[in-house]
């Protein structure tokens, strides 16, 4: 049995005002945005209607740009981000880290993101890449990212891209520098 339900018959549309509400609260209380996220997640899962839920998530989306300054690197955004990435059919990985601007995505955040056998990933991936390359990257040595990329903040959506595609991006996971224990990991899925 379901803890929400909505009347089928409502002339005001209670699941949009209830995930508006959500939304304020845990943007204005964030200490509450786990419990104000899982009950977005339950209307979303409550809703049958493809066009009912693609509204949703466009009110949802509305506060991307809000979130990202206000927010930026907190457990509100990885929840934001997290229904995003679940109940986002259409979600755009260009546009996703173009609205993130300078700013860095968090891990979290991208880790959710992956699909499996997505197109995606290679954007995702090339991201990471493009990102850590900045901080370490050496003069006259072009793949000294995979040296140590598996140690920083990053490994958490690399092994998840490992795990979910069948592709070797920039040719790292057959590289001396992906793990043999990563490498079984997929094996044993």
């Amino acid at each position: 049995m379901n803890k929400l339900s909505f009347d089928k018959d409502e002339k005001i549309d209670l699941k949009k005002h209830t995930v508006a509400y959500m939304l304020q609260l845990a943007c204005l209380e964030p200490i509450f945005a786990s419990r104000c996220y899982r009950v977005i997640i339950a209307i979303l899962e409550l809703i049958e209607d493809g066009d009912e839920k693609e509204e949703i998530i466009n009110l949802i989306k509305t506060k991307n740009d809000f979130i990202n300054a206000t927010y930026h690197d907190s457990i509100l955004q990885i929840w934001h981000y997290y229904v995003i990435s679940n109940y986002d059919p259409m979600v755009n990985i260009d546009e996703l880290i173009t609205t993130f601007g300078y700013d860095e995505i968090n891990p979290i955040i991208l880790a959710s993101f992956v699909k499996k056998n997505s197109s995606d990933n290679k954007a995702i991936f090339g991201y990471i890449k493009r990102k850590y390359s900045e901080v370490v990257n050496k003069d006259g040595e072009e793949a000294y990212w995979m040296k140590s990329i598996m140690f920083s903040k990053w490994w958490l959506p690399v092994l998840v891209i490992h795990l979910k595609d069948e592709k070797d991006y920039f040719k790292f996971y057959q590289s001396n520098n992906f793990n043999i224990i990563y490498k079984e990991m997929k094996i044993d899925n």
